[in-house]
């Protein structure tokens, strides 16, 4: 039997009681007493699977059972999954009468692949038996489906069957990402959304984690980048679509900050600050980037809900839902305690949430789980950081209503390069201005979108020629219409001291050089500049390496062109930067030497 899994299960599981009443909005369930740890499967607005599981082995007090409601919770029915000593690890479920189970047991056939057909009342034994410790299994339809199993020498198991699991066929392994050698799937670490499935995989050896994603019912298979939990337990990750997605890492502590996907986990970004202590329940509203996890107040010991719709970079919407009062049954390992359970949104008034390993609760309420307003943001981008003499650049901005309702009214301010700076003469070439949605007035910076339908984006886009050479050039553009009420910000009101505001963006592109002239960014002979950690949270370290150990002067100017911090005499070595106070966004470091002049970007991301 494989020791590591069951290792990672004994560490992870760690429950939070919560003896308090709830909310008059979330209803705990009257449910029958169960022992061991819920596995919740919520299946739309009626149906809750829920399953305990053996980890005491032989200890017939806590075999397997399923707890299983299909009204809505008003009644529950209990039965056993297993008359033997098994131990059960992950349940499927597929619709309201269907579920597989991939089981382990304690005599041969050690592994186990079971299905119901009427509401888990009775279990049949699928003639496949699985070769490998089985991990997730899911059907698409009634003939055809996947179960991943755990790498063998050849590489990773996952087999298909065509014919509703009378027969597997293994996939190729030109389907599959290389494993390394002690890289498994974790059971339960799984997320379907249509066709596209995800599970999560560990590097034994060293506690790394990368996604493995599929777009084609599991015929084909890519992993992502790897990305570390800085703690002993595991993370607990929701994409929202085939792309976007977010892992929250961190479990039981405000320190780690989530991570984010744009590309489906081949590459994550770290996001913004958490409002509490991270848990474990994360879900998302269908249809929409909401996601919804629960909290921990450390300091009034509450729990609490809270929205994002940007992955994590900003939170919103936060609701208090109980006292937390810590379980310490694994104190004895070292282990802190932490609130854990499990969360399925199903729709804006209905959600199904476990709080501790003998309640479940369920959210029903005329009241949104999700506030019903837009959330309009702005990004502005340029297909080259610097202005190129002679040569074309492109700037872009996006405003996206990143909400659940529409925004209607929408304008916006983008006033153009072209139209902002002179030298003594045009130094740009107006080439030409359009807009995705809406009219762009490049003249005016005046852009009229109208309305923008939750989730939907618009683009306007200037290109510009490089005539003559400038000053560095400074772009703002901000939201300055909506007749709705924004989740997080207020139109017009660019400037103010509101940094958790996404309604207002800036972009600086390095001037543009003369003939024979090094670009700023480039790496002159005379001084290396480096800037360490970037992005940057409370601290950077400027690293200056002048080959004539001249003094310069350091400036740091934000993006709005104001210098924020300011050093002469400045020489070889280290220049420690507090940017605690900075808000997040892009800054430059502008060192100045009579007429030598270096330039280097860096972010600020708290």
């Amino acid at each position: 039997m494989r020791t590591k899994q069951l290792h990672v299960f004994c560490l992870v599981f760690i429950l939070t009681s919560l003896t308090n009443t709830l909310s008059a909005q979330w209803v705990k369930q009257n449910t029958p007493a169960m022992n061991g740890l819920y596995k919740m499967r919520a299946i739309g607005k009626n149906t809750l699977w829920t399953a305990n599981q053996n980890l005491g082995g032989l200890d017939t007090a806590h075999l397997p059972s399923l707890l299983r409601t299909g009204d809505g919770g008003k009644t529950y029915k209990v039965t056993s999954l297993f008359p033997k000593d098994d131990y059960f690890y992950t349940l499927v479920p597929q619709d309201a009468a269907t579920a597989y189970l991939v089981a382990a047991h304690h005599t041969e056939p050690i592994f186990l692949f079971r299905r119901t057909v009427d509401s888990g009342a009775t279990w049949k034994d699928m003639s496949y038996t699985p070769t490998t410790f089985p991990d997730f299994v899911h059907f698409y339809d009634a003939n055809n489906g996947i179960l991943i199993g755990d790498p063998d020498s050849l590489g990773h198991n996952i087999v298909y069957t065509t014919d509703g699991g009378t027969t597997f066929l293994r996939l190729p392994q030109t389907n599959l990402p290389r494993p390394l050698a002690d890289e498994f799937p974790v059971q339960d670490q799984y997320q379907i959304l249509g066709n596209t499935l995800f599970i999560a995989n560990i590097d034994g050896s060293n506690g790394l984690w990368r996604i493995m994603r599929s777009v084609d019912n599991g015929r084909n298979w890519t992993a992502g980048a790897w990305f570390s939990t800085e703690d002993f337990f595991e993370p607990r990750y929701v994409f929202t679509d085939a792309n976007n997605g977010m892992v929250l890492r961190g479990i039981g502590t405000q320190t780690q900050t989530p991570l984010y996907t744009t590309d489906g986990g081949e590459t994550w970004h770290e996001s913004g600050q958490l409002p509490g202590a991270a848990s474990y329940p994360i879900s998302f509203l269908p249809n929409t980037q909401t996601i919804m996890s629960i909290f921990e107040d450390t300091v009034r010991h509450t729990t609490f809900t809270a929205l994002t719709n940007d992955f994590g970079k900003t939170w919103h919407s936060t609701k208090d839902i109980d006292t937390a009062i810590p379980d310490t049954r694994y104190a004895h390992l070292g282990l802190q305690s932490y609130i854990n359970g499990q969360l399925t949104v199903v729709d804006n008034n209905t959600a199904w949430a476990q709080f501790s390993n003998t309640a479940i609760h369920r959210y029903e309420s005329s009241t949104p789980l999700v506030p019903e307003k837009p959330d309009l943001d702005l990004t502005l981008t340029a297909d080259k950081d610097d202005l190129p003499l002679w040569n074309y650049v492109r700037f872009t901005l996006t405003i996206k209503n990143r909400g659940i309702s529409p925004a209607t009214g929408v304008k916006a301010h983008w006033l153009p390069p072209y139209k902002q700076t002179d030298n003594g003469g045009e130094p740009f070439a107006n080439v030409s201005a359009y807009s995705s949605k809406g009219h762009y007035n490049w003249w005016s910076g005046e852009w009229n979108i109208n309305e923008l339908a939750a989730g939907e984006s618009a683009t306007a886009t200037f290109n510009l020629f490089v005539v003559k050479n400038n000053e560095d050039v400074r772009q703002t553009a901000q939201i300055t219409a909506c007749n709705e009420s924004d989740l997080d910000s207020a139109p017009n009101n660019m400037g103010r001291n509101t940094p958790k505001e996404d309604d207002e963006t800036s972009f600086i592109s390095i001037r543009a050089a003369t003939f024979g002239e090094p670009l700023p960014n480039s790496t002159p002979s005379v001084v290396a500049l480096k800037i360490s950690p970037n992005p940057a949270k409370d601290k950077a370290v400027i690293v200056l390496d002048d080959k004539k150990d001249a003094a310069w002067e350091v400036d740091i100017v934000n993006s709005l062109g104001q210098v924020v911090f300011s050093k002469k005499e400045q020489r070889n070595g280290l220049l420690e930067l507090n940017t605690e106070g900075y808000k997040n966004g892009l800054y430059m470091v502008r060192l100045t030497n009579g007429a030598e002049k270096r330039v280097e970007k860096f972010v600020v991301q708290h």
